[in-house]
């Protein structure tokens, strides 16, 4: 049980130790680049874009969503028309 013990502190030790080394370099990246973001705008300078490839895709409708909308339409000029009749049909009685 002892050397279970033990080799667990020096287990967490060598984690603690790798955490410890590799961890500033990542620091001090990200505070560089927030340091030169800060200049940009500090001189009102437009921050680049670091992706130059970037756009957004053309939007091409399909021809299923063509085929639902005009469906869509058809079934709500058909409620109207129907209830159009209907209430001509309703309003014949009434005089």
């Amino acid at each position: 049980m002892r050397r279970f013990l033990a080799d667990a502190l020096l287990v967490l030790m060598l984690v603690s130790l790798v955490t410890y080394i590799t961890e500033p370099k990542e620091k001090k990246e990200i505070d560089q680049k927030i340091a030169e973001f800060e200049d940009d705008v500090a001189r009102h300078d437009r921050a680049q874009q670091k992706v130059e490839d970037t756009r957004l895709n053309e939007i091409h409708e399909n021809g299923a969503a063509r085929l639902a909308q005009s469906s869509s339409e058809a079934v709500i000029d058909l409620m109207h028309g129907s209830v159009d009749v209907l209430s001509q049909f309703f309003m014949g009685f009434q005089r």
